[in-house]
């Protein structure tokens, strides 16, 4: 068994079944090399089934199957379900009357895995045959194969009295010999009935299915049986017999059977799976050009008939070309089938051909941030991605998907695992839903697969493996065949720590709410923190893991862990498998800046954009309070959503007055700055000590927010625009520094703004298309802040106006030609 694992501690365990066969199987469990005694449970595999698979009558289907020759050698095919692997040699096939018991095939062998064998047929005679299947020894359910043997053929007669005597006596009592062919073998004596005469049913030399004697009996296998004759008078008498159930036929010849020596051609050897390719069949006995006689002919991996080839032309008795058809699948044999007689070529050696194996040319996984990789070294920058999370879409570009073909199915795996395209369920693409979403096929038949990458798998983490092979499986609904692609490698990012935040636990001087946040940390590993990492003597090296950073106050994910540390300093890694991050270092509090004081908090009726007071009356002074400060003003800085709010010099100041909405009893401080230009509400300010930020990527408590007003629009000129277009100049304010935050609309119509013309916060040109129509209201949106200019402050198209109006004559009547503008 595979895949164990200990579900209740000492009393169960899980394991995974592997492929296999067989009843009555015990178990024996072995923990630290010492094994259980055997159990008294007993499990069992699924019995074999035969059934009928697509595009045939029976589950057994073949040359040695229907009307094959008594001497037996001849192979068929067997389907159906649950037949085992390939390496399965317990394969056991009966066939013969109604309880098919009479007959056991040789040569048995697993086709393709778990669905088709393959055997040869023994000795035997007689139709109608029911078959049985044991694989591993169980036996599967009696199917009503209609196996047949073909019928006796009489070929000649060699009498007693020879050639030179006048014939048979009448009294009886002489022996002849019948030669010819499927007599059975001479231990079988098959022999029901042997009568002859004018019409060769009236005298009986054997009537065994009747109980009544019988004077005939066969002498050697397959060819020859021996009779004495009874009282009888005639001449030209000929005999019939009949052996198991089936009456003899007169002696015949056929011309030989079609055979198929060669197979050449683009269609041969990887073949295109969209089919059309060019397939030339060399051998034998193909009939003449022309003539009719070619029924058909066919290919495919288990009966020859899956697979029907276009435009088959018969160029001579020994060659014929075909294209292939779409389809999918290797070891394809041919069968060619001329007036009723079908090429015995599905034998180990006859020639096949084989369509391409799915190819991978290239993979792209869209795991890369929209940015570059922040406060992080370069060696270890390329580790920032989105990739152990899952999620990210990936595409697959190549060949022979199996896209383009009927029936067909393409599937994606990483390491033997199948993916779901949509993240969820969607294994299997069908044919018949393509092209969609997840598969398509280009312009130049290129194939192209896309699917959402799963998550890395972090349970085990002795067993993580970051580097996966790829590869694309093409099956068929219908047909028991697919095919692998090459592999291509994805590796999963490794972990990377962008930064490294400890917020003090209020009521203590040591302990630390420590966040970590980065990429690629997967869903569980291994945090490490060394000790004194200042100092470095004394170190002492602690350890997390997902499962407790839960019990710390902390939570654990693909970007983000917290727990809660007992010291003030550290070095930390964070360790994915066998994969190790960056070291970043914490060596005191983080900053911590106070969200609960009122004359601590920007001001609430906003700033312009411009920086300065929200009645302009002059520049924006932010003042904000916190912990862990400390005491050198250069050492700090504020930023405004990332962008630099300039320290106040000499501002950093020792305060008193937060008692009433902060309680601590540490030292706070306060610090100034200029606002600076910018745009928008909900701008994070943060305060940054020594490169350690007072904002954490995993919290959003304690971070003050500063809003920029709303964009306000004075007026606009011109207000009447041509139709064929032109420039319309905003005047107004709060619109920013750059162009690219801003949005302008005039009724549901978006106006480009004109980059050649300058922008600031107060003014701009934006480009209004050809167009016609009355005036429409006019809104501005500056990075989600908007306002709008109602309609009767708008602009709106020229009305049309006459210039000239000509009136002449034509052939046809009048003319009015009609001049003027805005027309």
């Amino acid at each position: 068994a595979t895949g164990c694992e200990m579900t209740t501690d000492h009393t169960t365990i899980e394991c995974k079944t592997v492929p296999g066969v067989g009843g009555n199987l015990t178990w024996r469990v072995s923990v630290d090399d010492r094994p259980s005694p055997t159990s008294d449970v007993k499990i069992r595999y699924t019995p074999p089934i035969l059934s009928v698979t697509a595009g045939q009558t029976s589950a057994v289907a073949g040359k040695g199957a229907n009307n094959a020759g008594t001497e037996g050698g001849q192979t068929f095919t067997i389907t159906g379900s649950e037949f085992g692997p390939l390496d399965e040699k317990d394969v056991v096939f009966k066939y013969g009357g109604t309880e098919a018991n009479i007959y056991q095939a040789v040569d048995c062998d697993t086709l393709v895995e778990y669905n088709t064998i393959r055997c040869t047929s023994t000795e035997g005679t007689g139709k109608n045959h029911y078959a049985q299947l044991f694989v591993g020894g169980q036996a599967s359910n009696v199917f009503p194969a209609n196996m047949s043997y073909a019928t006796p053929k009489l070929g000649r007669y060699d009498p007693e009295w020879g050639s030179t005597g006048e014939g048979a006596i009448t009294r009886g009592g002489e022996w002849i010999e019948l030669g010819g062919s499927d007599f059975g073998t001479v231990e079988r004596n098959a022999i029901d009935r042997v009568t002859y005469g004018p019409t060769g049913f009236e005298f009986v030399s054997c009537d065994a299915e009747a109980g009544n004697g019988c004077l005939c009996r066969v002498v050697r296998d397959h060819n020859e049986i021996n009779c004495t004759l009874v009282e009888g008078v005639g001449t030209e008498l000929v005999f019939k017999v009949v052996i198991d159930g089936q009456m003899s036929e007169y002696a015949s010849f056929d011309y030989e059977i079609p055979s198929i020596s060669t197979i050449t051609g683009k269609g041969a050897r990887n073949a295109g799976h969209a089919g059309n390719e060019l397939v030339t069949l060399t051998g034998a006995n193909f009939a003449a050009p022309g003539s009719g006689f070619l029924d058909s002919i066919t290919y495919g991996p288990v009966t020859g008939k899956e697979y029907v080839p276009n435009g088959c032309i018969v160029k001579g008795h020994d060659e014929i070309v075909c294209n292939t058809t779409a389809g999918i699948g290797s070891n394809l044999y041919w069968l060619v089938t001329v007036d009723g007689q079908i090429s015995d070529s599905m034998e180990p050696t006859s020639p096949t051909t084989f369509y391409a194996e799915p190819n991978i040319t290239n993979m792209f996984v869209a795991d890369r941030l929209d940015s570059d990789c922040p406060d992080v070294d370069v060696e270890y920058a390329g580790r920032c991605t989105k990739s152990t999370n899952g999620g990210a879409k990936a595409y697959i570009n190549g060949t022979n998907f199996g896209l383009a073909v009927p029936n067909a199915y393409t599937q994606v795996y990483l390491d033997g695992v199948p993916v779901a395209f949509d993240g969820s369920t969607l294994t299997k693409i069908y044919y018949a839903a393509v092209p969609n979403d997840y598969a398509w096929i280009d312009d130049d038949g290129k194939e192209h697969l896309m699917f959402i990458m799963p998550e890395l798998d972090t349970s085990d983490q002795d067993a993580v493996d970051h580097t996966k092979k790829v590869t694309v499986e093409v099956g068929h609904q219908l047909i028991s065949t697919t095919q692998s692609s090459n592999y291509t490698v994805y590796k999963y990012g490794y972990p990377v720590i962008a930064e490294l935040q400890n917020s003090a636990v209020a009521g203590s001087s040591t302990m630390v709410d420590l966040y970590i946040s980065g990429y690629n940390f997967g869903a569980d590993g291994v945090v490490t923190v060394v000790n004194n990492a200042i100092n470095a003597t004394g170190k002492s090296t602690t350890i997390y893991t997902a499962a407790n950073v839960s019990k710390l106050n902390g939570y654990w994910t693909h970007n983000a862990i917290k727990f809660r540390y007992m010291a003030r300093a550290g070095n930390v890694t964070v360790t994915v498998g066998d994969k190790v991050s960056n070291k970043e270092s914490f060596n005191d509090f983080s900053p911590a800046v106070i969200t609960t004081c009122d004359n601590y908090q920007p001001d609430e009726d906003g700033y312009r954009t411009t920086g300065k007071l929200s009645d302009g009356s002059a520049y924006g002074v932010l003042t904000i309070a916190g912990i862990y400060f400390y005491s050198t003003e250069s050492n700090l800085a504020i930023e405004v959503d990332g962008i630099d709010c300039p320290i106040k010099t000499g501002s950093l100041t020792t305060i008193t007055d937060t008692t009433n909405c902060y309680s601590t009893d540490l030292t706070v401080k306060s610090i100034q700055c200029y606002v600076p230009e910018g745009t928008g509400r909900d701008n994070e300010i943060a305060l940054i000590r020594n490169g350690q930020s007072s904002l954490s990527a995993n919290t959003t408590t304690d971070v003050l927010y500063l809003d920029y007003n709303d964009p306000e629009i004075f007026s606009i000129t011109p207000l009447s625009i041509p139709t064929t277009g032109g420039y319309l100049t905003v005047t107004g304010r709060n619109f920013g520094a750059s162009a690219t935050e801003a949005t302008v609309k005039f009724g549901k119509t978006t106006l480009s703004v004109d980059r050649d013309f300058h922008f600031n916060h107060s003014y701009f040109v934006v480009k209004v298309p050809a167009g016609q129509g009355t005036a429409k209201a006019i809104t501005v949106d500056i990075s989600g802040t908007s306002t709008t200019l109602p309609v009767d402050d708008s602009f709106a198209y020229d009305p049309p106006t006459m210039v000239n109006l000509t009136v002449g004559k034509s052939k046809s009547g009048s003319r009015r030609q009609l001049l003027g503008t805005s027309v």
